[in-house]
């Protein structure tokens, strides 16, 4: 397959990452480590080709990869990433430590950089690697994964003719873009994030009416204050300045007690975002700004109404 126009990894394994399914565990026992009352030690695993890692560009951060000679014959290795490490073997040297699973005693010869396995906003996790071609049984069923540097649907074709090239009868389920593929784990989050945007835009179009129902009412009741200033000689950018000054005063204020109150709670908001900081500095800019604007906005009618006021129906006006 690597010899296909355009493929620069390929590799297999049996619980492809971020998708609809589950995944795959196994109930471990780690040499020298004693698992806490009711502790749960079944932990996730993948079973991998050589050259997975490589592939899904996942760097291994201590010992060796599996190679081809890792098969069923062999001594049993296994890679574990650095939460497995940190949890089960804490200030040691992992790589040579047992691990029992399968009903058989397997080896770490590797140490991979923790990665996403079932949701890209969850928090870091045990999990292990096996080289498939030691434990694979028929029922599992692969996933192969082709890294290319052409067109992914020439690619996509060219594995189906691959593939039919060797054996007519093998079926392939599904055939589509790795980004394609982990938008199932993002379903969830994408309907949250446009759920609270259609909330939020809600929330800022009744804050916006608020802010110019205010306004304009504040304007009114001052409308006998406008006329005399107007008398006694204010321009109509004097009372425009006027009354944008105040309302902006009073929008700032809001803005910044809101932000403040926004970032005490982006704890609650923490684990449902991913690749973003919940204390963003650009996130809040922007708000702070958007808030400013609307607040603007909403201001602006009531006090441009009030600069072009005419001072004798002003001082009449009860």
């Amino acid at each position: 397959m690597l010899q296909l126009p355009g493929v620069t990894a390929a590799s297999y394994d049996d619980s492809a990452p971020l998708g609809f399914d589950g995944g795959n565990w196994e109930t471990l026992e780690v040499e020298g480590y004693v698992p806490r009352p009711n502790e749960n030690m079944k932990i996730y695993r993948d079973l991998v080709s050589p050259g997975f890692f490589d592939s899904m560009k996942i760097p291994l951060v201590e010992g060796r990869d599996f190679d081809w000679h890792d098969e069923a014959a062999t001594l049993r290795v296994m890679i574990v990433n650095q939460e497995f490490a940190h949890r089960f073997l804490p200030n040691r040297n992992p790589i040579g430590h047992r691990v029992h699973g399968w009903g058989e005693w397997f080896t770490i010869v590797g140490v991979a950089r923790d990665s996403k396995y079932h949701r890209v906003t969850e928090n870091p996790q045990p999990y292990f690697y096996i080289p498939v071609r030691q434990i694979f049984q028929p029922e599992y069923g692969l996933t192969f994964h082709v890294r290319t540097s052409g067109s992914i649907n020439e690619a996509i074709l060219s594995v189906r003719r691959e593939a039919a090239a060797i054996d007519p009868a093998i079926t392939i389920f599904d055939a589509e873009p790795m980004t394609e593929y982990i938008s199932a784990s993002l379903f969830g989050a994408k309907i949250t994030a446009d759920l609270l945007s259609l909330l939020s835009g809600i929330g800022l179009l009744l804050a916006a009416m608020g802010l110019y129902g205010v306004m304009a009412y504040s304007v009114a009741q001052r409308t006998r204050e406008f006329g005399v200033r107007v008398a006694m000689g204010a321009r109509q950018i004097d009372i425009l300045r006027l009354i944008l000054s105040e309302s902006g005063k009073l929008a700032l204020f809001g803005t910044v007690l809101g932000l403040i109150l926004a970032a005490l709670s982006t704890r609650v908001v923490a684990s449902q975002i991913y690749s973003v900081s919940p204390l963003d500095p650009l996130t809040f800019a922007g708000v702070g700004l958007a808030l400013l604007v609307v607040a603007f906005s909403a201001s602006y009618i009531p006090a441009y109404r009030a600069a072009k006021i005419d001072p004798m129906v002003a001082l009449r006006y009860e």
